[in-house]
């Protein structure tokens, strides 16, 4: 009786080994799954798990525990979400950060420091002839400015612009030489520059070079017409001459033209000749007495910076 107890006491024990030994693979297996995260770690590791399932016993393989566990959140895809993806988003905010970076502070700053090429110079001597220099506003309005360049370069492109009035710009297209370099403009100043025919304006005329560099300019004086009325009368053998000078399209004290010269003029076998040389009073008036016979007299004002010559018509005395 006391050798059976031995043995049952030794199958007993046996048994026990035995089944702790086939239980132990199935537990190895479920933590090797969840413990890799490596794409190719994780796909031998569930292999491994699966082909140690099946060996070891058919109720954990169906079970599937450890490979859909494997295949959920560990494993192969656990290791392409959070490795491979956290290894993309890294890629690409560097090169966000870094070549963006590198874009804004280093080429475009490097470009925009950029030295203007210089024009070349004109291949002959240019000049400019005006018509004339001091117009009335209806001169200005009807006749224009005209204006002769020569000299330029042939075929060579050109601005004409104008410069006052408290404004500046293109004062029409831009203009070709022709084959002898010249150019010829007739100005007329447009709506928008209708101040440029007012009585006393004053402004630049320019030609700037579009392909060569080139700025040529001419100040233009708009004066104030006048109107003068000549006066001659006669005692004896001396005639009294006078004239009378006022601004145009002006009255009162206001319009009289002070110290304007004034030329008083006789005529001698067809030609006019100065006699006498005054200038006007504080009231526009300006005063000569002759000795003469009979003859043709007239009056010439003569052109000042805001006055415009004016000759009157010729009287008999």
């Amino acid at each position: 009786m006391h050798l059976s107890a031995l043995r049952t006491a030794a199958i007993a024990g046996s048994c026990a080994i035995a089944l702790s030994f086939v239980a132990l693979p199935a537990h190895a297996v479920t933590v090797s799954a969840f413990s890799h995260s490596g794409s190719e770690s994780g796909t031998s590791s569930s292999d491994s798990a699966t082909t140690s399932t099946d060996d070891s016993g058919t109720a954990a393989g169906d079970d599937g525990t450890a490979t859909e566990a494997g295949d959920g959140n560990g494993g192969a895809e656990a290791g392409d979400d959070n490795g491979s993806d956290a290894t993309d988003d890294g890629t690409d905010a560097g090169d966000d950060q870094g070549d963006d970076a590198s874009d804004d502070q280093g080429g475009d700053t490097g470009g925009s420091a950029s030295t203007p090429v210089a024009l070349p110079a004109e291949q002959g001597t240019p000049t400019q002839t005006f018509r004339d220099t001091v117009l009335l506003p209806k001169e200005l309005r009807t006749r224009g400015i005209k204006v002769v360049y020569s000299g330029l370069t042939r075929k060579a492109h050109y601005q004409p612009y104008f410069s006052g009035g408290q404004s500046g710009g293109p004062i029409s297209e831009v203009k070709r030489a022709n084959g002898n370099g010249s150019l010829t403009l007739v100005i007329r100043p447009r709506k928008d520059l209708a101040w440029m025919s007012t009585l006393g304006a004053s402004f630049v005329i320019g030609l700037r070079g579009v392909d060569t560099d080139l700025d040529l300019t001419q100040q233009i004086q708009v004066k104030y017409d006048s109107d003068a009325a000549l006066t001659t009368e006669r005692h004896g053998k001396r005639v009294a001459l006078a004239v009378s000078v006022d601004r145009e399209t002006e009255s009162g004290r206001a319009a009289a033209w002070k110290k304007v010269q004034v030329h008083f003029q006789k005529k001698v076998d067809g030609t006019w000749v100065t006699v006498k040389t005054t200038r006007t009073d504080a009231k526009g008036v300006a005063k000569a007495t002759v000795k003469a016979g009979k003859a043709e007299w007239r009056a010439v004002v003569a052109a000042g910076k805001k006055v415009a010559g004016k000759t009157t018509r010729s009287h008999r005395r």
